[in-house]
């Protein structure tokens, strides 16, 4: 025996003390109570009784001796202190005044008493739960567990007499204050069960079961987190038994509806979950048995129950949505506007001036809750809420964005859920305004719904994914593909229902786009989308409102993609000329940042992806190509605008193009230019040759084709997709050079690369007006390395084999091979030509360009009158060149490609043209790039071996410029920057000095030409560069072989009259050079030149 319970034993015998010094002597006190109790038998609720003096009676029993945590301090006065009765006097005394009786033979273990036998096991409880010791009670309960509860001989009658009667029920409400927690849980679910055994009793148990259950689950101290009852298997008891006291008291519990509300609210702010959900199932049990009478504490219990939609335990969340469910039917729809969190836009909320005045959006919350189960419980209550709340249609513009965001959810059954929801909603809406939309239901067919006449397969767009082969409608029309769930047009209802209260969300969502939350703006994002999918034409209102928030989020990577579905079904259900009215002042707008026109330009390019395939852009095309040709569009440097205006092009072929042929030249303008390189030259690390003829196919071969366009790939991406694209549409079945040539006098007269704001995209469409497409200008990105490759010289073509070439050339026929590659068909006729030119050294049909990749054959349609046109362009103003040397880099490199390709002989006038203007560029050799040099000498070297240049039927039409010509490479031998520059030069002249008409000039009246060229010889034999020095010895050996092998019989001998006896002072000067270092390259030459003197010599003594 504790000491807490023998200090109660000797409070019995004599009066008890306790530590204030006050004798508590409080037998009468509790005689009292207990007839308070008897009065209040079988009442409903007697107001006369105190129930908050009753129970501090019950929780001041002095057998109690210490106060456990939970309950109310010691020092209080006592107002309950049971007899205690000496059990073996008291027996004895019995047994003196009593005859002897038979004693009732106890159950068996495992068995259940009888009526009887339980009658006297029940006075034995209620006695022993009034026991002073732990153990005592302990039995007490667990018999009433064991014996009575499940007991089939016990009728329902029996139980309910002993509860009420026999003081059961009050004998177990008395245990939930024990100090033992054992205890305590045993008593709550005792009661529990023996009510749930005998639901009579609960009338009459209520008036003290509810305060005893209150005064247990609330907080000990207002505004504190301090429990009452510290356990929570108890707590969550104490919920179980609420629960079946509503549920079997019925409407009688009516009279407890607003005592409940606060009770619910200290069960929902309970830190155990299991709490929580009971308290919401005591929320639904009180929906059921109330109904209406519910309503005056409807919104409270709506209060109480919304804090736990943010609980961390989805199955709480869950509860809570099954508690609000019922509860909004009963008076409570306008705390709809609480969860919403929506704000009188016209009540200044002056609270916010002094203190907090948040409010939290808990609809939203629970659309966005990363569990499944919980989203689709809320869809279910919002299906609920707006098809059975009388208040519904009042509330639906604030439900209906949750229910469209549904359509967006990641789960498959959500979304069919959503689906057919929104099915519902509309045949509700049809029926509500039946006579609003009764004409438009009885006289038009489902077509003419929409924007005008829509026929099946003219509206250009679909809902959800499309098979293979269906891709295209409407003559090549690209088909649009609507995003989300629909399979199908939704009917009239539920877009009339979107469209009515679209207005009011319109300025929220544009808001929301650009938020500076990342979850915030993808939903309102994918919410805006799904919006713009159903009202369709309706969104004209608030384009407004739409398209500027659309242009800024459209740069946010996070978002773009749903942005741009967005700017597509605008397109595909409005009209675009609205879109371009808006879009134009940010396009225009110079002062403006770049990324905004960028970012109005991709909204634009979208927006025709979704207008073209119904053909809405057709009209409206001439203005938008007035609006791409800006000149400060295409000459724009900008990564960002040059990739928006190619989207824009690929937008316009994908969509419209059997209506771009009346435009063909405008969009060919349009090509070149974003075809063009940007002006910062790409960084080249690694990058080999690719394929110069490449395949019409995606942007991806496109940028494979193309190394070192890594940065910018929109050239490669036209030339190889857009370009051939746009010939197709037009009508061009030759392809890119057909339509090229066919506007070539159009492009020529309005380029102007010197007066161009960007001289170097200028110069790139000339570039590309002088390649055909079979020599790919992928020349433009090569590395610098193979740019300033050195060619070495070759020997000449014949005028039968040049003639041989270039027709072959022409007229050869093309085979695609297995890697879709152009290759030749047939090249043996070349190959003999070739063969019987130069014997030995055979030659391929084209010429090594400078990335040691040979040249296709020209296509059909390219012809030497093309390139004259642009060597006239050309030769118009070079004033320009010097300033640009990237410019005039690039130019002679597609010159060079040009001259190598061209698949016939160029005619007089083309060739003096050619002519002075490589002389006019060899004139700058000293004000260009070594690079830019370069590629000027190897025009010339090009055009001298395919004889474009000095041929026998144009000598005399060049013979005055061959000594301009030779001037010119003996000024570019002397470049002292480069020895690149100057080996090429001498390679050059050889060629020069090898062909045949200008060794008419060399070798006539006029010894000025020669005597130069000796002078540029005799001055590079002391050059720095050893394979200079070896280059000007067989330059000289050239100049002597043309002078003995004259056709007028010349011989050694008359090497001393040559040039006026140049030849014979450069012999003699090479024959004194003392400068030979032994074992260097020039060491070797040099020697082999000696001998190959001396074998001259000794044949012409012989």
């Amino acid at each position: 025996m504790s000491s807490d319970n023998a200090q109660a034993s000797s409070a019995v015998k004599g009066g008890s003390e306790n530590k204030d010094g006050c004798v508590s002597g409080s037998n009468s006190r509790v005689n009292a109570i207990w007839q308070q109790l008897k009065s209040a038998h079988g009442g409903p609720k007697t107001p006369g009784v105190n129930i908050d003096k009753l129970w501090h009676g019950f929780i001041s029993d002095p057998i109690q001796g210490k106060v456990k945590a939970g309950t109310k301090p010691a020092n209080e006065p006592c107002t309950y202190q049971p007899q205690l009765i000496d059990r073996a006097t008291q027996g004895t005394l019995d047994s003196a005044s009593k005859p002897l009786q038979p004693q009732p033979q106890r159950p068996a273990a495992g068995s259940k008493p009888d009526a009887d036998t339980a009658l006297q096991l029940v006075a034995r409880c209620v006695a022993g739960l009034k026991d002073s010791s732990q153990a005592a009670r302990r039995k007490a309960l667990q018999d009433v567990q064991s014996q009575l509860l499940d007991n089939p001989a016990l009728s329902e009658k029996w139980l309910t007499e002993r509860l009420e009667q026999d003081g059961l029920g009050k004998a177990l409400l008395r245990r939930f204050d024990d100090p033992s927690d054992t205890c305590r849980e045993m008593a709550v679910t005792g009661l529990l069960r023996l009510l749930q055994a005998a639901p009579q009793a609960v009338l009459s148990l209520l008036p003290y079961a509810f305060p005893v259950i209150s005064e247990r689950v609330r907080h000990r101290e207002e505004g504190t987190k301090n429990l009452t009852e510290p356990c929570e298997e108890v707590r969550l008891a104490l919920a179980r038994l609420l629960h079946a006291l509503v549920s079997l008291a019925g409407k009688s519990f009516g009279g407890y509806a607003g005592e409940a509300v606060e009770l619910v609210a200290a069960l929902c702010e309970d830190p155990f979950h299991e709490v929580q959900e009971k308290a919401c199932a005591v929320v639904v049990a009180l929906n059921e048995v109330l109904g209406l009478r519910l309503q005056p504490v409807a919104k409270q219990l709506v209060a109480v129950v919304l804090p736990l939609t943010t609980a961390k335990r989805h199955r709480v969340r869950i509860a809570a949505l099954q508690a609000l469910r019922p509860t909004m039917h009963q008076g409570a729809h306008e705390m709809i506007l609480e969860m919403v969190a929506w704000r009188d836009p016209n009540v200044i909320p002056i609270k916010a001036f002094y203190g907090d005045d948040l409010k939290v959006n808990f609809c939203g919350k629970l659309a966005a809750d990363p569990h499944p189960a919980v989203r689709r419980e809320f869809l279910g209550v919002l299906a609920d809420w707006m098809t059975q709340l009388r208040e519904r249609m009042d509330h639906e513009s604030r439900l209906l964005p949750f229910v469209l965001s549904a359509l967006n959810d990641e789960a498959p059954e959500i979304q069919a859920d959503a689906v057919g929801l929104l099915e519902r909603l509309g045949a509700q809406y049809e029926q509500d305004h039946e006579k609003d939309i009764k004409d438009t239901l009885s006289y038009l067919p489902e077509e003419a719904h929409g924007i005008g006449w829509q026929a099946p397969g003219a509206a250009g767009y679909v809902y959800g994914a499309i098979t293979a082969g269906e891709e295209t409608v409407n003559g090549g029309r690209a088909v649009f593909v609507l995003p989300g769930p629909l399979r199908s047009r939704p009917r009239l209802g539920t877009r009339r229902l979107v469209q009515t209260n679209f207005g009011r969300i319109a300025g929220v969502l544009s808001e929301e786009v650009t938020s500076w939350l990342l979850e915030a703006r993808r939903r309102a994002a994918a919410l805006l989308r799904t919006e713009l999918v159903l009202v369709e034409e309706w969104s004209e209102q608030h384009l407004h409102l739409v398209m500027p928030a659309l242009c800024k989020a459209i740069s946010d990577p996070e978002v773009r993609p749903l942005i741009r579905d967005c700017c597509a079904i605008i397109g595909a259900f409005t009209d675009p000329e609205l879109a371009l009215q808006l879009l134009q002042p940010r396009v225009t707008d110079e002062v403006a940042d770049l990324t905004q026109r960028a970012a109005a330009l991709e909204v634009l390019a979208c927006v025709i992806r979704g207008a073209g395939p119904r053909r809405a852009m057709d009209a409206h095309l001439s203005a938008l190509l007035d609006l791409l040709s800006l000149e400060s569009l295409l000459s724009s440097e900008d990564t960002r605008i040059r990739r928006a205006l190619l989207e824009i092009m690929e937008q316009l072929l994908a969509t419209c193009g059997p209506a771009c042929g009346r435009q063909a030249f405008r969009l060919l303008w349009v090509c070149l230019h974003l075809r063009a390189p940007g002006r910062a030259p790409t960084a080249q690390t690694g990058a080999g040759p690719g394929p110069l003829g490449a395949a019409e196919g995606g942007a991806a071969a496109a940028v494979a084709a193309v190394p070192g366009c890594d940065g910018d790939t929109a050239g490669a991406v036209v030339e190889a997709v857009l370009l051939p694209r746009l010939a197709e549409a037009c009508g061009f079945s030759g392809g890119v050079d057909e339509i090229i040539d066919a506007h070539r006098r159009e492009l020529l007269e309005k380029l102007d690369p010197g007066s161009s704001p960007n001289v170097l995209l200028a110069t790139g469409v000339l570039c590309r007006l002088l390649l055909p497409y079979s020599s790919l200008s992928y020349l433009l990105y090569l590395p610098e390395e193979s740019l300033g490759r050195v060619l070495p010289p070759e020997p000449l073509l014949n005028c039968r084999a040049a003639a041989t070439i270039a027709t072959s050339t022409a007229a050869i026929t093309m085979e695609v091979d297995e890697n879709d590659s152009m290759v030749a068909a047939d090249t043996a006729v070349v190959a003999a030509a070739m063969e019987e030119d130069v014997g030995e050294n055979q030659r391929a049909t084209g010429m090594a360009s400078p990335s040691g990749q040979l040249h296709t054959h020209a296509h059909w349609y390219w012809h030497p009158d093309s390139t004259t046109a642009v060597l006239s362009h050309l030769q118009t103003d070079l004033d320009w060149l010097p300033r640009q040397q990237r410019c005039a880099t690039m130019c002679f490199i597609s010159l060079e490609a040009c001259l190598a390709n061209l698949p016939g002989p160029l005619d007089g006038p083309a060739v003096e043209r050619l002519t002075a203007l490589l002389c006019r560029a060899l004139g700058a050799c000293h004000e260009l790039t070594q690079l830019a040099v370069q590629a000027v000498l190897r025009c010339t070297l090009t055009a001298l071996v395919r004889r474009q240049l000095l041929s026998d039927g144009g000598m005399t039409l060049v013979a005055c410029q061959v000594g301009e010509l030779v001037q010119q490479l003996a000024n570019c031998m002397a470049v002292v920057s480069s020895s690149a520059c100057r080996l090429q030069a001498c390679y050059v002249m050889e060629m020069l000095v090898q062909s045949p008409g200008a060794r008419m000039v060399l070798l006539g009246d006029s010894t000025a030409v020669l005597t130069a060229v000796c002078a540029a010889v005799s001055a590079r034999l002391y050059d720095a560069a050893d394979e200079v020095r070896c280059a000007s010895l067989s330059l000289a050996r050239q100049v002597v072989k043309v002078v003995m092998e004259d056709g007028r019989g010349r011989t050694v001998g008359a090497l001393e009259l040559s040039g006026g006896g140049a030849v014979a002072r450069l012999l003699a000067e090479i024959a004194q050079l003392r400068d030979v270092a032994p074992g260097s390259g020039f060491y070797d030459e040099y020697h082999a030149f000696r001998a190959w003197m001396e074998r001259h010599g000794k044949a012409e003594a012989c």
